[in-house]
């Protein structure tokens, strides 16, 4: 099979099997966050959440803008988005196929993990800017690789906005660079170049929101993970497959550091580390997104080992001897995740997204004519916020600093703020604070909201009617008119 051909095939499968998947994976809820942002720049009124305040509640400043340009094309839709990270998808694994020597067995071998992998397919469909990241950032380091350099850290430099891990990545850039033979005046020019790409968009940032870090940063600083064990443990050991994969990946990684001594893969394997213990050290709260880029380095380095043990029990001539098996195997294992996610969306089709979240926040806000003139008090604010276009008090801070100055307590916030909506993630803590506040007899619920609408009627106030735990399900109450 022709280079060519190979890679239209896999771009034809990536899109078809993120598409297929998309149907059982809603969008995150924060992704809408970025999305109102973009929205509201497209119509002039600023890289802003609630239109007049000067708040930076995305963690990706650049992608925003990005964004916007959809907007004002005036062709958004949540199918896009997906459609889009699938685009991002495919180039990632175009770089990831130019990093294995264009080896068409490795290429598949790393194809099928990061198409079937659970974790990796509900962040590719989550419409976060995660995908776009871990595009350029394998950019930057093809660029650097081939001594594109000054590109190179243009663009690692610029990732620092896409994603504040992008650090990360032009450290390890900048480390390299000085550690190599290179001349002194081009080393220190390409400090400069990466200097100024980061500090005058910085310059901007604070001259236009009075902040340096974006405000979902300093909310989430005080929600950190207990000790170095509890971040591990939700970057791997609750992804079962990721942790198989980390065992096959560090035995490759110690055979690079000892054996192989291939440029390129040193620059990935360093980056891994680095990237891994920031997040180990930091100790972050770690949401499902944030590993992404572990994940598909992990899958990289795990894809030559799988590839070692195959060539192990299956001799190269085994398929010199058959050109149509040599090109099968390609064909077949390139088509497999597209098989499995039609399996899982046929077997799962009572569970498939009849009356997703979106779609029901879309039908709340036409039915109650929820405009900008309206307030809603929320715990997450992405899906409410983007749809209603109303003025968003929000409790986890991530748009709103006030509500750090108030303690994040629910009731003084009702109190304080008497919202016109309330819009409740369904869990035990939440229903109970609400009922515990003074101005809880001024809101009647009038809606729950939920992607299974057997669930759909639900409307109550007991507590012992919702979980413990968060799930993607909301209830809506609304201020008593004579109130």
């Amino acid at each position: 099979m022709k280079n060519k051909h190979f890679l239209l095939f896999i771009f034809i499968i990536v899109i078809l099997t993120r598409l297929v998947s998309s149907n059982l994976i809603n969008i995150y809820d924060d992704a809408y966050i970025t999305y109102r942002y973009s929205k509201n720049l497209s119509t002039g009124d600023g890289l802003t959440y609630n239109n007049g305040e000067k708040v930076l509640g995305t963690t990706c400043p650049l992608y925003s803008i990005l964004i916007s340009i959809i907007f004002i094309l005036n062709i958004f839709d949540e199918k896009l988005m997906v459609f889009l990270n699938a685009v991002f998808d495919f180039l990632i694994i175009f770089y990831i196929y130019i990093f294995f020597d264009k080896r068409k067995k490795d290429t598949v071998i790393f194809l099928m993990l990061f198409l079937m992998s659970p974790i990796v397919t509900r962040i590719s469909n989550g419409g976060m800017e995660m995908n776009f990241f871990v595009f350029i950032s394998l950019l930057s380091i093809y660029l650097f690789y081939r001594n594109h350099k000054l590109t190179s850290f243009l663009l690692v430099s610029l990732s620092c906005f896409v994603r504040l891990e992008g650090a990360a990545l032009l450290v390890i850039l900048l480390l390299y660079e000085f550690l190599s033979e290179d001349k002194y005046t081009r080393k220190f020019k390409l400090l400069l170049v990466s200097c100024i790409t980061v500090c005058v968009p910085l310059i901007i940032i604070y001259s236009y929101y009075g902040a340096f870090l974006p405000q979902p940063l300093i909310s989430k600083a005080g929600h950190m993970n207990r000790n170095f064990f509890a971040t591990f443990y939700n970057l791997f050991v609750i992804r079962k497959d990721i942790l198989l994969l980390l065992f096959l990946a560090i035995y490759y990684i110690f055979k690079q550091l000892i054996f192989i001594k291939n440029r390129i893969y040193y620059l990935l394997y360093f980056w891994l580390l680095f990237y891994t213990s920031a997040y180990l050290v930091g100790r972050p709260h770690i949401w499902s997104w944030y590993g992404y880029p572990i994940y598909i380095l992990i899958m990289f380095f795990a894809s030559l080992t799988i590839s070692e043990i195959i060539g192990y029990f299956l001799k190269p001539t085994h398929f010199e001897k058959s050109k149509v098996l040599f090109n099968n195997f390609y064909l077949i294992g390139i088509v497999i995740p597209l098989i499995f996610w039609i399996f899982i969306f046929t077997i799962k089709k009572e569970d498939v997204i009849s009356q997703n979240i979106s779609a029901s926040v879309k039908e709340l806000v036409k039915s109650e004519n929820i405009t900008e003139s309206n307030t809603i008090l929320a715990s997450d604010i992405g899906i409410i916020g983007y749809f209603s276009d109303a003025y968003i008090y929000d409790m986890a801070a991530l748009v709103w600093k006030d509500s750090k100055k108030i303690g994040r307590n629910l009731g003084n916030m009702i109190d304080t703020y008497s919202p016109d909506y309330i819009y409740l993630t369904a869990t035990k803590h939440y229903i109970k604070s609400f009922n515990n506040s003074l101005g809880a007899s001024n809101y009647k619920p009038i809606r729950y909201i939920s992607k299974k609408s057997t669930k759909y009627d639900r409307v109550t106030l007991l507590p012992k009617k919702y979980p413990n735990y968060w799930v993607p399900e909301y209830l809506v109450l609304k201020k008593n008119i004579n109130n």
